[in-house]
């Protein structure tokens, strides 16, 4: 019987040891692979392996070939790819060997210049200056040197003159904007209707601490007092003024003032 026992641990061990998958041998080892021509082969005794290239962006299904104590792994593309390290996964039933690589792209393809500008939009009530950062993307998303750098960065100060400008000459999604700052001064005048009906209440045209007509649509509001009431009427700016039309029954005998934030005029009586 103890020989029966031993016979059988013998032929069971023997067959867990013709089981064991050995981890295949790639014939002429490299270390980066081309999208568009993989073509790798393997000393393998075993059959029906599956390949899948984990790449940066998507697994990827090799075509996989069982020769005679081989294995060919093959795949052709026309399209490239974010270039970077990938991981060759070779699946032999539960069994699993990774190679690793770095996928290139063979074709170069002209690199188009991207500014980066943060913040895109300055005005002189924040900062006149911003960073600009340049860079080269290939037509598959990938950095390219630019006069012998992946990036350019820069801090840019500007005058404070309202402006918009491409920051790449002709590409629009370039831009950057000079906005006007807040108001410094504010004037206020008075007229009638030519039937006396109205009050035409303007403002100056509006300008910030360099000149600038400040942006259309500022509100602007207009405050009159008359005994103990208070009222608010608000109107915004274009060309950088504005205007408001009140009935003179109701607001003669008022004091009132225009305003935009903490910037008011001087107060008018409307008689």
């Amino acid at each position: 019987m103890r020989k029966l026992y031993l016979i059988i641990i013998s032929i069971a061990m023997f067959a867990c040891k013709q089981n064991v998958i050995v981890r295949p041998v790639q014939v002429a080892a490299k270390d980066t692979l081309s999208l568009s021509n993989i073509n790798l082969c393997f000393v393998t005794q075993q059959n029906n392996w599956k390949a899948i290239l984990y790449t940066f962006a998507q697994p990827i299904e090799l075509l996989t070939t069982s020769l005679k104590d081989s294995l060919k792994v093959n795949f052709t593309s026309v399209n490239g790819t974010i270039e970077s390290p990938v991981a060759l996964c070779l699946i032999h039933k539960d069994t699993t060997f990774l190679f690793k690589y770095y996928l290139k792209n063979t074709q170069a393809t002209i690199a188009t210049l991207k500014d980066y500008r943060s913040s895109k939009t300055v005005n002189p009530d924040s900062s006149l200056q911003h960073d600009k950062v340049l860079y080269a993307l290939d037509k598959w998303q990938n950095l390219q040197q630019h006069n012998g750098s992946l990036f350019l960065q820069q801090q840019i100060g500007h005058a404070g003159i309202v402006k918009t400008e491409n920051a790449i000459q002709n590409n629009n999604l370039s831009a950057f904007y000079v906005q006007p700052g807040s108001a410094t001064n504010i004037l206020l005048s008075v007229n009638k209707d030519a039937l006396n009906l109205f009050y035409i209440l303007k403002t100056n045209i509006i300008k910030d601490r360099y000149n600038n007509i400040i942006a259309n649509g500022t509100k602007v509001c207009f405050e009159g007092k008359k005994d103990s009431t208070t009222t608010k009427m608000f109107s915004p700016t274009i060309g950088g003024s504005a205007s408001i039309k009140i009935p003179i029954k109701d607001f003669k005998f008022t004091f009132l003032k225009a305003s935009i934030q903490s910037v008011s005029s001087s107060t008018i009586y409307l008689n």
